[in-house]
């Protein structure tokens, strides 16, 4: 205390111990007011921060609208999704209708070809025919100039010639029908994919209803209805159960005991 008081210019060094050591009252006041600036800045501080927030909130979006905009944005892309793929599959099966439409069956068109190689043949054999008899008229006629062994020969030349003509006609014609055949399994092969049976080789049947037409829908399936399963190897037949769970349910089968004969004798007791 002496080296603060002897800091100080006084009249008394009771007075220069005044002045170096503060009054109670005055230091209580100074650290009030201290504090007081201090929760003064600090509720300020507090204030413009949370102005500075709420201006900052104000300025965000509403996440319930975001999540509403988002939901109906991903209801039409699935609304549109869904009528693509519809217009999609229907034009697909416009498409295979046509081509189904514009193929023949690969016996129908086996057929045609054989009724026109038979039609052939036998416009071939006609001509054969007029040929040999023109032939023929001809060697009658030539052979009141000429000597019969000469038209004999000629005629047996002629026989040879068709002999070696024929075996090739038969080639040709053997080669015209593979080439046709081969022609028509592609078609062939492309309208059998297409037939509902492929699908029955993959675990599918069909259901169809006592006149024979298929059952598309669960409704058109009465309980208690005979109904027939096509599948890719044979054909079944089964009843329509009341269940609608899908499950298949168990057939409870009935015991029945054995009855001994009476013989009129007691039984065992063991």
């Amino acid at each position: 205390m002496i080296d603060f008081a002897s800091d100080y210019r006084a009249p008394t060094p009771t007075a220069a111990a005044e002045r170096a050591v503060p009054v109670r009252v005055q230091l209580l006041e100074s650290v009030i007011e201290g504090a007081r600036r201090l929760v003064g800045a600090m509720s300020r501080l507090f204030e413009d921060r949370r102005m500075r927030v709420a201006v900052l909130s104000g300025r965000l979006p509403n996440a319930a609208n975001l999540l509403e905009l988002a939901t109906q944005r991903l209801d039409g892309a699935v609304e549109r999704l869904n009528l693509s793929a519809a217009g999609f599959l229907n034009s697909k099966e416009r498409d295979v209708a046509v081509v189904a439409a514009r193929l023949r069956s690969p016996g129908q068109i086996i057929a045609e070809k054989k009724i026109r190689l038979a039609n052939l043949s036998q416009s071939l054999q006609g001509h054969m025919r007029r040929t040999l008899a023109q032939s023929g008229n001809t060697a009658s006629t030539l052979g009141e100039r000429y000597d019969r062994v000469p038209l004999a020969r000629r005629l047996a030349d002629l026989e040879a010639t068709m002999g070696r003509i024929s075996p090739s006609l038969d080639a040709a014609t053997m080669r015209h029908i593979k080439t046709a055949e081969s022609r028509l399994a592609g078609p062939s092969d492309l309208l059998e994919s297409y037939s509902f049976k492929r699908v029955l080789d993959r675990g599918y049947a069909v259901v169809r209803d006592e006149s024979g037409a298929p059952i598309t829908s669960i409704v058109k399936a009465k309980p208690g209805a005979i109904v027939g399963l096509e599948f890719a190897d044979g054909v079944a037949s089964a009843i329509v159960s009341g269940d609608k769970s899908g499950e298949p349910r168990a057939v409870k089968r009935k015991i029945v005991q054995k009855k001994e004969p009476d013989t009129g004798r007691q039984g065992s007791l063991l």
